[in-house]
């Protein structure tokens, strides 16, 4: 079973890689005064960029890949805004989206991009059916991932958060020097061929007049971007870090290098598109190939450091995540607990897993307990306590619990080591403990209906007018 779901995850993650070039390759459709062959370009850039195949092969960050996909289509809607509002807002919405369910660092990059992006193309006066399909687009594409952003930031005291800070997390201790970042030391590594690519763009940028490139300012928006990208990588730029409150959960600085690899990869497209367009086919044909096999040679040294699971280790996964192992085997939720209740003890939670993965741990006095019915977020107990007693169960205290003890509700109370302690009244009875899903979830999963709809609505109001046009 293992085996097909990282299979099926596989093929998802490569479904998207190849949707990501698409999209890419879509942008050359609508800058204006680009090339449409610049697209192959950069399309073949973003590709091959070493960070993105890093990302899949290496490290195994396969929601960062998969946001990173989907990001060229926040680009795709900013640049349709013009000319078709109603199409750009359900382009940005449905980017937005997806990419906040995918991985919501690169989406709060995405946003900064289409905002930045926006009063760059359009500037600070644009108009008035501009500013609202622009407007639509993002809040429709918050609206659709409020189930998942809304509980995050509403429950955010009930977690560890400052433990998603602190040490090797810690963006003080994670700044890495020019030739890491553009060499081939590390996983995060984007090769030497990126900054000659962006060379070259500026290169082109300047030696042309905008009559002559009439997407010149589109390109010098790219560059701004990507020395942007480039900067936050780097120590200079710790006030920024430390003066805006959101960028210090992006703990590591290198992460840039994936919006970079997009912005980078357009850039590139962009600059070569209109000097080979004075070229002879042949001539055209033969540079792509050249450049296929530069970025080839940029990407080997992570390509090569590809280890595929060994059929041992995959089958040791396999034993670990089945239901009954992960009740007694005591495995971490996350690399540092960051995500257990505050006060919670890692410790004597693993210590009593590994006790025998017992779902009440204690009861003061003692008591006769049988177990009905044992889930994740349901627990049926009949409890047998003639002089009262006191349970302490093997569950983390989060808000939503809810107790009954035959039928009447009884207070869910957190311990100091953040478990779930019930007091049960003699002579004790049956006991139901739910987890029901927190009042931000609940709203959060009604603005996503609506923002459903409203992307709908947006669907069908573009095609619409394009079928009127």
């Amino acid at each position: 079973m293992f085996g097909s779901a990282a299979a099926a995850a596989s093929a998802v993650l490569v479904g998207l890689s190849f949707i990501g070039v698409f999209a890419v390759r879509r942008l050359f459709e609508v800058i204006p005064g680009a090339d449409p062959r610049g697209g192959r370009i950069a399309a073949t850039l973003f590709a091959l960029h070493p960070y993105l195949i890093g990302d899949k092969l290496i490290r195994n960050a396969n929601a960062e890949f998969a946001a990173l996909c989907l990001l060229p289509f926040a680009l795709l809607g900013l640049l349709r805004l013009e000319r078709q509002p109603l199409r750009g807002a359900f382009v940005i919405a449905g980017a937005l989206a997806v990419s906040i369910l995918s991985h919501n660092l690169t989406a709060l990059i995405g946003l900064a991009l289409l905002l930045g992006g926006t009063l760059w193309l359009y500037g600070w006066r644009q108009a008035a059916r501009l500013q609202w399909a622009w407007m639509a687009g993002v809040g429709v594409g918050l609206l659709i991932a409020a189930f998942v952003w809304l509980p995050a930031l509403a429950l955010r005291d009930a977690i560890q958060l400052d433990e998603l800070t602190r040490g090797k997390f810690d963006f003080h201790v994670q700044w890495q020097p020019f030739r890491e970042l553009f060499g081939y030391a590390g996983f995060f590594s984007a090769g030497a061929l990126m900054p000659l690519v962006l060379v070259f763009a500026a290169w082109v940028a300047v030696r042309r007049s905008k009559d002559a490139f009439m997407g010149r300012r589109f390109l010098l928006g790219l560059l701004a971007a990507a020395l942007l990208f480039i900067a936050l990588q780097w120590k200079v730029s710790a006030p920024i870090w430390e003066a805006i409150p959101w960028l210090r959960f992006m703990q590591f600085p290198w992460r840039f290098m994936g919006p970079l690899a997009l912005v980078t990869a357009v850039a590139g497209g962009m600059a070569a598109a209109p000097i080979l367009s004075q070229r002879s086919n042949r001539v055209r044909v033969g540079v792509e190939v050249a450049l296929f096999a530069l970025c080839v040679a940029n990407a080997w040294p992570q390509l090569a450091s590809y280890r595929p699971l060994s059929a041992m280790h995959a089958k040791t996964i396999e034993k670990a995540v089945q239901p009954e192992k992960l009740r007694r085997g005591a495995l971490n939720v996350s690399v540092q607990d960051e995500y257990l209740p505050r006060g919670a003890d890692p410790a004597v939670w693993k210590r009593e897993a590994r006790a025998g993965g017992r779902t009440v741990l204690s009861a003061e006095p003692a008591a006769q307990i049988e177990a009905l019915e044992e889930l994740g977020s349901r627990i049926s107990l009949r409890v047998d306590a003639p002089a009262g007693t006191r349970l302490r169960l093997a569950r983390w205290y989060f808000p939503g619990w809810q107790a009954e003890l035959d039928g009447a509700p009884i207070p869910v109370e957190s311990n100091a080591l953040g478990g779930i302690d019930l007091q049960v009244a003699a002579p004790g009875g049956t006991l139901e403990l739910v987890k029901r899903p927190p009042l931000s979830r609940r709203i959060g999963l009604a603005l996503s209906g609506l923002g459903v709809g409203l992307w709908l609505a947006l669907y069908f109001a573009q095609r619409r007018r394009r079928g009127g046009d």
